[in-house]
């Protein structure tokens, strides 16, 4: 997993996570995707809280996007659902791409 970062010219910044991994060991899945999220939410807090020199500002709309090569189970759904609503509680957008099927989660 991998996570790389853009701004468009909209305020918006794109952190992406490619996932490669299968489903045959969904605790392990499940813990790579959250601690590629953590990173992703460190990184944009970490911009925004450095006053010297504020990469991001409080206007930007963070967006984590994962691309993933395999479908989810359902315990891997079960953690998007659940993802979902701390990001959104703490200002990100969720965009999951599977198998170039995208699942939007706001």
């Amino acid at each position: 997993m991998n996570g790389y970062k853009t701004i468009d010219n909209q305020n918006t910044l794109f952190l992406l996570i490619v996932d490669t991994l299968d489903w045959k060991d969904e605790e392990e899945h499940v813990l790579c995707i959250y601690e590629a999220i953590n990173k992703c939410q460190a990184y944009v807090e970490g911009k925004k809280g450095d006053r010297k020199n504020p990469v991001i500002g409080t206007e930007t709309r963070p967006v984590i996007q994962v691309f993933a090569q395999y479908e989810c189970s359902e315990y891997g759904n079960d953690f998007y659902d659940l993802i979902k609503d701390f990001l959104q509680d703490i200002g990100f957008e969720l965009n999951v791409y599977i198998n170039n099927s995208k699942f939007t989660y706001i």
